[in-house]
């Protein structure tokens, strides 16, 4: 019997999401990428928000869409 995955290795990138943090220049640097569920970028996102708590967070899918601002 052949096993066959739930998901393919294509559907797992298009499922994740950048977090992002806005430097002093006003650049986007990528500090995380994590599964496309809100739980998980959102606790993402507030972990990077109490490291650098006057910074702009956000979250992009891999299209460059955005997802969530902080």
């Amino acid at each position: 019997m052949d096993y066959t995955p739930p998901y393919t290795i294509q559907e797992v990138q298009m499922d994740s999401v950048q977090i992002q943090l806005q430097d002093e220049t006003g650049n986007w640097r990528t500090y995380s990428i994590t599964p496309n569920q809100s739980l998980q970028y959102r606790q993402a996102m507030h972990q990077l928000r109490w490291q650098f708590p006057n910074a702009r967070i956000r979250a992009v899918d891999n299209d460059g869409r955005l997802v969530d601002i902080m």
